[in-house]
């Protein structure tokens, strides 16, 4: 019975330290303080422009969020990489009346981007309190032309590897084609 009743008085005492934790107020940002830009970012035909946002306790840490946010998204536009699965099964067990039909989907996606942003740059940025953390708004751009001489800069290292590539593999025939020479002579 002790045992019982001391078991029951934990319970009760764990419950009432849990009620009675208190609870965070998060002051929830004011959408009026939010800069128009992020709503409405600028528009310009030699650049592309994204915005990253973040929260985090540390001011360092919630504008280096919001920068990789930014960057990752105009990445993202200018080289991705796409996969994708579909499936579908279903099922009808049972006859008539007391059939159940049973239906899973599953739709998996993933996108990886990887490529390199010469000329990426913070325009704005504003930071604002949130509850017991840093809001960050960052607005960044990518020059177009800076993308358009990478991508040329790509295709000319593929065009040299490829060739360095063909150079080694025609080497390698040709050496090939001399040790069966020289095999062919010592046997001669």
């Amino acid at each position: 019975m002790y045992k019982k009743s001391l078991f029951v008085l934990s319970f009760f005492a764990i419950l009432l330290l849990i009620n009675c934790g208190g609870s965070q107020t998060v002051n929830k940002l004011d959408e009026s303080e939010m800069p128009d830009w992020v709503e409405n970012p600028p528009s310009d035909p030699n650049y592309i422009f994204e915005v990253g946002t973040s929260i985090s306790k540390d001011l360092q840490q919630s504008i280096t969020n919001s920068q990789q946010v930014a960057s990752i998204t105009i990445a993202r536009k200018l080289e991705t990489k796409y996969q994708g699965m579909y499936k579908r099964f279903s099922e009808e067990v049972g006859l008539a009346d007391e059939s159940k039909y049973i239906q899973q989907i599953t739709d998996v996606f993933k996108a990886v981007t990887s490529t390199t942003l010469i000329g990426c740059a913070e325009v704005k940025k504003k930071v604002l309190k949130e509850g017991n953390g840093y809001r960050t708004y960052v607005l960044m751009q990518y020059p177009i032309g800076a993308a358009s001489q990478a991508f040329m800069k790509q295709i000319s290292k593929q065009d040299e590897l490829y060739t360095r590539f063909r150079a080694s593999q025609t080497f390698k025939e040709l050496d090939d084609e001399i040790k069966k020479y020289e095999e062919w002579k010592k046997n001669q």
